[in-house]
């Protein structure tokens, strides 16, 4: 099964050039965008988009559901540099 979903999922890796500091503080300028993050540790965080049709999630009309959802993990690798890996899960619905 997994095989099968596989290619639906998000499954991203890329460097940005600078620190998980400066990351962090790129991403809270920004965080009023297309998405919102919510940090569970210095390093990971998830992210959401503000609205999706599909999962019927839109900005003042939440759905039951969290709507589109992602999970980041940073890493240091070196001086000035973060490996950013993305992912996303099999949802129920």
């Amino acid at each position: 099964m997994e095989k099968f979903l596989d290619p639906i999922l998000l499954k991203e890796r890329f460097i940005f050039k600078g620190t998980i500091d400066q990351l962090s503080e790129k991403i809270r300028l920004n965080n009023n965008q297309k998405f919102r993050t919510e940090w569970s540790a210095y390093n990971r965080f998830q992210f959401f988009a503000k609205w999706s049709l599909g999962t019927l999630m839109i900005k003042y009309f939440p759905g039951a559901t969290d709507g589109i959802k992602g999970f980041a993990e940073l890493k240091n690798i070196g001086d000035n540099k973060t490996v950013v890996h993305l992912k996303t899960k099999v949802r129920i619905e």
